[in-house]
């Protein structure tokens, strides 16, 4: 019960992330919010690439470590990149 508990926190702060964040910055600083996506993207790959290279026989990422970093960070950042900029072109 509590498990699922902190999946749905983490889900959502996850969502979150990838939508009202985007919505304030876009509001708030306008274009430059398209420079969020490249820090939020380019350092959860170093900080994934980071944590695989302290383990020690294999010290280098992994395909699934690389899959998962595509699935959860690269491709929704993308779509959300995506969309907002589309929005944002709409809007303005």
């Amino acid at each position: 019960m509590i498990g699922s508990i902190y999946g749905v926190m983490v889900v959502t702060a996850y969502l979150s992330a990838l939508t009202l964040l985007p919505m304030a910055l876009m509001h708030y600083v306008g274009l430059g919010f398209l420079l969020f996506y490249p820090l939020w993207i380019v350092g959860s790959y170093m900080y994934i690439n980071h944590s695989c290279k302290k383990r020690e026989p294999i010290n280098f990422m992994e395909h699934t470590d690389a899959i998962g970093w595509m699935f959860i960070f690269f491709v929704p950042g993308m779509l959300s990149l995506i969309v907002f900029f589309i929005v944002y072109l709409v809007k303005y």
